[in-house]
């Protein structure tokens, strides 16, 4: 019965998608668009809005009504958004209820075989080095694709190509890629790794490549291996490198001695000669000749290998991330004498160095920290340096190689938290340096919301740090942009930030909710920045305006979300939309109290509606930094199994090289780039072929300001430890460490050991001004028998305890409840077996 209610559902969903209802409420998914283009209406502005003091006086907020009335016409059209959240909220019901749409886990032959879990369909991971424009992506396939070149693997009897998806790093976090194949009874490892070939950042960029092939085997036995080029393929390849060197019918392909080139430069380098040298598969080398087929295969390498009982070969190779000159005798004689060993260990020596230059933070769970380790990793390899002591941070070296101004306060926090103090500064000097001459700082117009990025980055780096030169250095460009801010709240009609109409995050044309959280989050960096430069006029001025502004931001708020059954919408004063950045209610201090009803009733309607296999949506696909702010949410909650479920959902969505993402995953699918059908192009909007690619820096940074804010983390002048921690890192034996950690009052030293009974806690301190309290919370799963601070027992009936302000030992006794299963192994076996566990 009810699977025919929705199939006669699903019918009439279409009718009203094709003729064009727009019914309007964002807590169901639907949205109307009001026409709203215009800002200066003289009916809507306030002589009182001249002195930000009366803001807070104002009473002229926003009028559904009057708005109504005073507009000459209410457009009503169908839309994105009405089709893609009707769509997903209605088959997301449908899919729940029904047992013939129940989710399908997509499922891989290696999902159960291998030790490595990959939740991507067909992953791509890249291998780069800091301050170069363009990595190496390693294909679905395994193949190293260049933007000017793919080297692809051969092996067996007929040569056939070698296709691997799980792959894994060296050492679990170094941009090494390491994967195996089984051939004749051979097992051939294929691993890979890039680094200069002279001069660190100044030399080109080489891909060194190592098959080995090994006997398992008593008995001797043969195979073939081989390797060569195709100028690339289309599916899970970035366009932006794809038409990096545009491919060309004229170019002539040659093997000379030990290399394969095209049109007079080098491709690969092999440092073994190969046993036979091939046109294409099919055809042996005789001498220079062309393609027209730029996904053929051509220029292969082919070693006949015989092996005897347990023997081991090794073959390298070497691949340019640009083809080389082949007239350049110096730097192919340096390549052809490069050693794959000898660059191996710069290659361990130079990631490492930059990991242990960094605060420690480590935990008993290899995935955790392996992930946090080369999320540090590939954020580095995305930075651009720029002239004048300034760093570029952007999101990838594949299809999103650009920056955005979110990614000051994002990554630039991660780095802070991190130690990277002087990275920190360098990237906060070239967003000051984009900041336009009315004074907003801003990488993408309309996108309001940067602005407060970029002030709330500025002053959290003054937080963590206490630089009163650079807070002086930068509060010019402080009080610039702060008065921009001022300004358009000023002549906006509802005294809120601008109408924006980017389409984009919220899809609505309005005043969009988040762009005003951001700017208060903004302010408050603002105002710590004036505080450190020891400007008390400026910092009485820019805490009278965030005072004024968000008292008026407020009771509008109020009004907004009263219109939206008390859910909190993505716009102000238009019905409808994608909650986006209104989602940052409880993110900053000085936004809404965490316990606040309205964070009460838009969090748990959210969690309901608009989350997908534990992840939070956009639109109908899932998205993977988007979820940071609904964890974060619950961590300051105090609700710290929503908070782990949360965290680990992100984990599981990433690959076995830990790749994460940003948007454009649909639910079940396990993939972030299709060739969409109709109804997702009609659904979404999307271009056919559009891509998101992972790594994603955005998502490297939410993942380990997460695990920073889990053990340590600032709020209201208060120090908070261990707000949520897992089941998983306390087994008799674990460790837990924190060292040489930047806090907003001075470096910690946190430790932890897990014995039969409970935990013993090491706390040391070094304050710069020492927070109101420490405050050390218990874990949710554990049942709290005693604690001992310093030897003196205390009260241990709540769910924390305020420690010392100075150093202090703490036991704890605890009985572990068993039924509790939360591990990142945990939601990957159930996510394997099908087990639709997370909401």
């Amino acid at each position: 019965m009810i699977d025919k209610l929705y199939k006669k559902g699903l019918v009439f969903v279409i009718i009203i998608l094709f003729i064009g209802t727009n019914f309007t409420n964002s807590s169901f998914g639907f949205k109307t668009n009001i026409s709203n283009t215009s800002t200066d209406d003289e009916n809507y502005l306030c002589d009182e809005w001249s002195n930000p003091s009366n803001l807070s006086k104002i009473h002229d907020v926003i009028d559904y009504e009057k708005m109504f009335e005073n507009k000459e016409k209410i457009r009503i059209k169908l839309n994105n958004t009405l089709k893609t959240q009707f769509l997903g909220i209605f088959f997301k019901s449908w899919r729940r209820q029904s047992k013939l749409f129940q989710r399908i886990t997509v499922t891989y032959p290696n999902d159960a075989e291998s030790e490595y879990f990959s939740y991507w369909a067909k992953p791509v991971y890249q291998i780069g080095l800091p301050y170069e424009h363009f990595a190496t992506i390693i294909t679905p396939e395994g193949h190293l694709f260049t933007g000017s070149a793919e080297l692809e693997f051969f092996a067996g009897e007929n040569l056939d190509p070698i296709n691997e998806r799980i792959w894994t790093l060296y050492k679990g976090y170094l941009p090494c890629i390491n994967y195996q194949i089984k051939k004749d009874g051979l097992i051939i490892k294929i691993q890979a790794f890039q680094y200069w070939l002279d001069e660190e950042y100044n030399s080109p960029q080489i891909n060194f490549i190592k098959a080995q092939v090994i006997n398992p085997t008593q008995t001797n036995k043969e195979t073939k291996f081989a390797l060569g080029f195709k100028y690339g393929g289309i599916d899970h390849r970035p366009f932006e490198m794809v038409n990096l060197d545009p491919f060309k019918l004229s170019w002539k392909y040659e093997m000379k001695n030990n290399f394969a080139g095209r049109n007079h430069s080098l491709i690969y380098l092999c440092d073994k000669s190969p046993t036979e040298k091939l046109q294409n598969l099919r055809k042996s080398y005789l001498n220079t000749f062309s393609c027209i087929n730029p996904k053929k295969s051509v220029g292969l390498a082919s070693y006949n290998i015989q092996l005897e009982g347990n023997e081991i070969k090794n073959y390298t190779f070497k691949m340019p991330q640009y083809p080389m000159d082949t007239s350049d005798y110096n730097t192919l004689t340096m390549l052809n004498n490069a050693q794959y060993d000898d660059y191996f260990e710069k290659m361990q020596v130079f990631w490492d160095g930059l990991i242990e230059q960094g605060a420690t933070i480590n935990v008993p769970e290899d995935k955790v920290i392996n992930a946090s380790k080369s999320y540090l990793i590939q954020s580095f390899m995305c930075q651009n340096i720029i002239p004048e002591d300034k760093i570029q941070q952007v999101f990838n070296r594949l299809h999103y190689n650009e920056f955005a101004t979110p990614l000051s306060y994002y990554s630039g926090q991660m780095y802070s938290f991190y130690n990277y103090n002087d990275v920190t500064k360098k990237i906060l000097r070239y967003t000051a340096s984009i900041q336009f001459k009315d004074g907003n700082i801003i990488s993408h117009p309309g996108y309001w919301k940067q602005i407060g990025c970029a002030l709330a980055a500025f002053g959290e780096y003054i937080k963590i740090t206490n630089d009163t030169n650079f807070a002086i250095e930068m509060l010019p460009n402080v009080t610039n942009a702060v008065g921009w801010i001022k300004n358009k709240v000023m002549e906006d009609r509802f005294g809120l930030m601008p109408y924006a109409d980017t389409r984009d995050g919220p899809n609505i044309a309005g005043h969009y909710t988040g762009h005003n959280f951001w700017s208060l989050i903004g302010l408050d960096g603002a105002i710590a920045v004036a505080k450190a430069a020891g400007n008390k006029l400026l910092t009485e001025d820019f805490q009278q305006f965030h005072d004024a502004y968000q008292n008026h931001f407020f009771k509008q708020l109020k009004i907004a979300s009263a219109r939206n059954n008390d859910v909190i919408p993505p716009g102000m004063d238009v019905i409808g939309g994608v909650d986006w950045n209104n989602l940052l209610f409880a993110y900053s201090d000085n936004l809404l109290n965490p316990y606040d009803s309205l964070v009460n009733t838009t969090l748990k309607h959210y969690r309901k509606y608009h989350m997908d296999e534990g992840m939070a949506t956009h639109r109908t696909s899932i998205h993977g930094w988007r979820t940071e702010t609904i964890a974060l949410t619950a961590l300051r909650r105090g609700e710290q199994e929503d908070f782990l479920n949360d965290f680990y959902s992100m984990l599981l969505h990433t690959g076995s090289c830990h790749e994460g993402f940003e948007g454009a995953v649909f639910p079940s699918t396990r993939d972030y780039a299709m060739v969409a059908s109709l109804l997702v192009q009609l659904t979404v909007n999307i271009d056919p072929y559009w891509c998101n690619f992972p790594n994603n820096a955005r998502f490297s940074a939410c993942i380990n300001n997460l695990l920073r804010s889990m053990l340590i983390r600032e709020s209201q002048n208060n120090l908070h430890l261990f707000s949520a921690i897992s089941p998983d890192w306390v087994k008799p034996g674990d460790k837990i460490v924190v060292k040489n950690a930047p806090t907003y009052y001075g470096t910690v030293n946190l430790s932890a050991i897990s014995t039969d009974n409970g935990i013993n806690i090491s706390f040391e301190p070094n304050w710069r001004e020492p927070p109101d309290s420490v405050i050390l919370h218990m874990p949710f799963f554990a049942d709290i028998k005693s604690v001992v601070i310093n030897d003196m027992i205390i009260s241990s009936d709540q769910d924390y305890v305020e420690l010392p302000i100075g150093s202090c030992n703490v036991n704890i006794f605890w009985i572990i409840d068993p039924t509790v299963d939360l591990s990142y192994s945990r939601f990957v076996d159930d996510y394997i077996a099908g087990n639709d566990i997370i909401i």
